[in-house]
């Protein structure tokens, strides 16, 4: 029953104490239609960048996409995109848009939090696997 308790209390700290867990897969099980949406917004041989503020990153990762695709995650109806075969969380994905490194998911207008809408001039370095 101890157990029981602590499990519960962990699920109500994460679930209700402000910015405990609000990081984690915020965009990363979508519809298929953002899903799809995500994917057309990419193309072959185009640098994306990573960079997740909520997890403590000093710098962004780069990535050049090989591949693309919309698997289903096994979940309800939630799909996730993959880039060179690996899910990506779209709010901590980022594509050059308009001249400026915009935030993925807020370009499809998916609400995420806790993210910047446009990417911080930081360092940058080039994922040597190409693991998002």
């Amino acid at each position: 029953m101890r157990r029981l308790l602590w499990i519960a209390g962990f699920v109500v700290v994460t679930v209700h104490w402000p910015g405990v867990a609000a990081f984690a897969d915020q965009a990363s099980y979508i519809s298929r239609a953002d899903a799809i949406r995500a994917g057309n917004r990419i193309d072959l041989d185009q640098e994306v960048r990573f960079f997740c503020q909520p997890c403590g990153d000093t710098q962004s990762e780069s990535l050049t996409v090989d591949a693309i695709a919309v698997y289903y995650t096994g979940l309800d109806d939630y799909y996730s995109l993959y880039l060179n075969d690996f899910p990506v969380d779209l709010a901590y994905t980022y594509i050059l848009h308009e001249g400026k490194w915009n935030n993925m998911a807020m370009l499809l207008e998916l609400e995420v939090t806790d993210v910047p809408q446009i990417l911080p001039d930081l360092p940058m370095v080039k994922r040597e696997v190409d693991v998002p």
